[in-house]
């Protein structure tokens, strides 16, 4: 059946009775945060966004990445599709049993993502209409593409507060929990 996370997300706080919320999101949950915030800004109290994934952005090619990437989906190298993930995702631990465990779960929902996930009109073009108290955190081992249009997405968006963290990968809720989770009280004011 055909979703997007924005509208589950809705859906999910306005069947909890939640008008507004505080939304933290990281890598395609940053994304959806700031999608919502785009979208329905009256619903976004805050955003903390962990290395968030920014639909819209014009990912440059990389022919040899998506051409290693292809041969190991033809193949159904499943191994070799983590280590690949990995290579590029968990550069801080690649030896990591958390990060493993995540990546697994995420290619095991990626072929459904792939089919049923509609996407909702960019963000990137309306990033300056984020009225949200807005913080982001980027690792700088985290895929270097990623940290780019991070680092262009802060800037875009009003009065972000941009907070580099320095030999984490895509994982900083693993790799920095109590930053993260001071980030988040603070963002939230408790």
């Amino acid at each position: 059946m055909p979703y997007t996370i924005v509208d589950d997300a809705l859906a999910v706080l306005d069947h909890c009775g939640v008008r507004e919320a505080h939304l933290v999101g990281c890598s395609m949950g940053g994304g959806a945060s700031m999608d919502i915030a785009v979208l329905h800004p009256d619903r976004v109290l805050s955003l903390t966004l962990l290395c968030p994934g920014v639909n819209g952005y014009d990912w440059p090619d990389e022919p040899e990445l998506e051409a290693e990437y292809e041969g190991l989906v033809g193949a159904d190298d499943q191994d070799g599709l983590l280590r690949f993930g990995l290579r590029l995702w968990a550069a801080s631990d690649l030896d990591d049993a958390r990060v493993i465990a995540l990546m697994r779960a995420a290619g095991d929902a990626q072929a459904n993502e792939e089919a049923f996930q509609r996407k909702v009109e960019s963000t990137w073009e309306r990033l300056s209409t984020i009225v949200a108290p807005t913080v982001m955190l980027v690792g700088d081992l985290d895929n270097p593409t990623l940290v780019a249009a991070d680092l262009e997405a802060a800037e875009r968006i009003p009065g972000c507060e941009l907070v580099m963290l320095p030999g984490v990968d895509h994982y900083p809720m693993l790799r920095e929990p109590e930053l993260v989770l001071t980030t988040v009280r603070r963002q939230i004011g408790v």
